[in-house]
């Protein structure tokens, strides 16, 4: 069964990025297959369908992809404001990294089969609830050490962040600039986190 595991996390680390780039509907399981240097045939060997496949990658996003970003969060050796500032400096060096083109993974897919696929749909919701979680734990730690004078649901601040930074990224992968990435961090760090 390891072997399984590992090779089925080994076809989405070779597949993803075509997915990241291309969209949902315009990658196909041969253009996966492809990518992953795996018979078409064998696809189905590791996934029921592309819809499948789509929900793994996900997981695989959070857990491979973006898993050091997110340690961020949790490093106790850095004050909780300075691990959310971290956190997104680190997005936006990575989104112009890739001239701009790829954004955030599980936003891409949101954008496109979010009101098509329950199944996609649930796992991107797990994704941001992660995400938000995390935001959210830092947040309430800078209140309780006297470094956040902020009175506000600290669930609807973490989850606003979040929100706030899914459509940065949109706007920044249609402007290509870095122009949206700056007012993002003005807000965040001389609003939102002062």
């Amino acid at each position: 069964m390891e072997k399984r595991v590992i090779r089925k996390n080994e076809i989405l680390r070779d597949s993803i990025k075509l997915m990241y780039l291309k969209g949902y509907n315009s990658t196909s399981v041969n253009d996966i297959a492809q990518a992953a240097s795996i018979p078409k045939g064998s696809f189905y060997n590791y996934f029921r369908d592309k819809e499948h496949y789509a929900v793994d990658a996900v997981e695989y996003y959070r857990s491979v992809i973006v898993k050091d970003n997110l340690a961020v969060l949790s490093n106790a050796g850095i004050a909780p404001i300075d691990r959310i500032k971290s956190f997104y400096i680190c997005g936006i060096d990575k989104l112009i990294e890739h001239d701009y083109k790829l954004g955030c993974f599980a936003s891409n897919l949101a954008q496109e089969m979010g009101d098509i696929s329950d199944s996609i749909s649930g796992a991107i919701s797990e994704f941001y609830d992660h995400v938000t979680h995390l935001v959210y734990l830092n947040l309430l730690e800078a209140r309780d050490n006297g470094d956040l004078n902020d009175e506000h649901d600290l669930k609807s601040l973490a989850g606003f962040i979040i929100s706030a930074w899914q459509g940065t990224q949109m706007r920044a992968k249609v402007t290509r600039s870095r122009k949206t990435l700056d007012e993002f961090l003005y807000i965040l760090n001389d609003v939102i986190l002062k």
